[in-house]
């Protein structure tokens, strides 16, 4: 039985999750998330204090406890409405409710070949800052401009290297789309303030991505790079790269916001509605419901059962949302 899509198509192509706040803020926002992630807790508490410090000096002080204790309240109050269910819960923008799972759909928008029946290749690609200054250290902003443009570049020409698409041929030609998606993350694990940084993208296969690494955007960082290895040491760049062929890879979300692969998109051309009339273009979604059938276990998704491998223990809370 082929699984149920949870997202209509789309007649156009949305931003990647990478970049869903925007060009026009994409660089502002990645400034502030860097800029947060520079510094440690006890710094920022000092630069409050200090900052607090200086109202007091010059102001009264039932006049400069003021804003703190407004900006304090507000938030405070705003978290208790929506705890209580009296405002909306921000947080749940873009949630999917339920179980799902993300599955590749073929160049007629049909998930019928089963669970991933689609190879993928997932790139994973990173840089850190190992100097005092974080990322305000020497060539750590040209590091993020090159990258931004790499992926801006994608964003705005899908017909080269575009986000999504299904195609049997073993190298892109003009009007495909060869890239998936990408998502960012910030390394918390490391140090109090890890300035490393990473993105995950999703190719269709490492041939486009090694034709995009190949093209002028990429080719413009890598000469540029190379002009500067020398002084810097202080810069750490790294890439993985996984080509996972059929059957060998498997998702789940539960309660989740679209993330990962089952925030791409993939480009289609479904059936004409009367028979002469051309194919309709249009964006999907890999997001399928996964309540039911194989996609109910990590063995079934990955094609091994038929997904009941945890029926034994009878306590599958979705069966009853079917």
């Amino acid at each position: 039985m082929e699984p149920i899509s949870l997202v209509k198509p789309l007649a156009t192509r949305p931003l990647s999750q990478w970049a869903s706040g925007g060009f026009g803020g994409l660089k502002a926002r990645s400034f502030r998330v860097g800029l947060r992630d520079n510094f440690t807790i006890s710094t920022w508490l000092l630069v409050g204090a200090t900052l607090q410090s200086a109202l007091l000096l010059l102001l009264p002080a039932r006049f400069a406890l003021v804003p703190p204790f407004m900006l304090l309240m507000y938030r405070f109050l705003d978290t208790v409405l929506m705890a209580a269910g009296w405002k909306k819960n921000i947080y749940l923008e873009g949630v999917i409710p339920g179980k799902f799972s993300a599955q590749i759909p073929d160049a007629q928008g049909r998930f019928s070949k089963g669970p991933s029946s689609e190879g993928i290749c997932v790139f994973l690609i990173g840089a850190r800052s190992n100097h005092p200054l974080g990322m305000f250290a020497p060539g750590f902003k040209e590091i993020g401009d090159y990258f931004r443009e790499m992926i801006e570049n994608l964003e705005r020409d899908p017909e080269e290297f575009g986000w999504g698409n299904q195609t049997a041929n073993p190298l892109p030609t003009p009007g495909e789309n060869t890239v998936l998606g990408a998502s960012s993350w910030i390394n918390l694990s490391d140090r109090t303030s890890s300035n490393e940084l990473m993105t995950v993208c999703y190719f269709r296969n490492v041939t486009y991505l090694h034709a995009f690494a190949h093209g002028p955007a990429h080719r413009a960082a890598w000469n540029w790079w190379n002009k500067h290895v020398a002084g810097l040491s202080h810069i750490a760049i790294m890439h993985e790269l996984y080509q996972t062929p059929p059957h060998a890879w498997e998702n789940i979300y539960i309660n989740y916001r679209p993330t990962g692969l089952a925030a791409t998109t993939h480009r289609a051309v479904l059936p004409p509605a009367k028979k002469g009339e051309p194919g309709v273009p249009v964006w999907l979604s890999p997001i399928v419901d996964a309540r039911k059938g194989r996609f109910r276990s990590s063995a079934g998704r990955m094609a091994m059962d038929t997904g009941d491998g945890n029926e034994k223990y009878g306590d599958d809370p979705y069966a009853e949302e079917e």
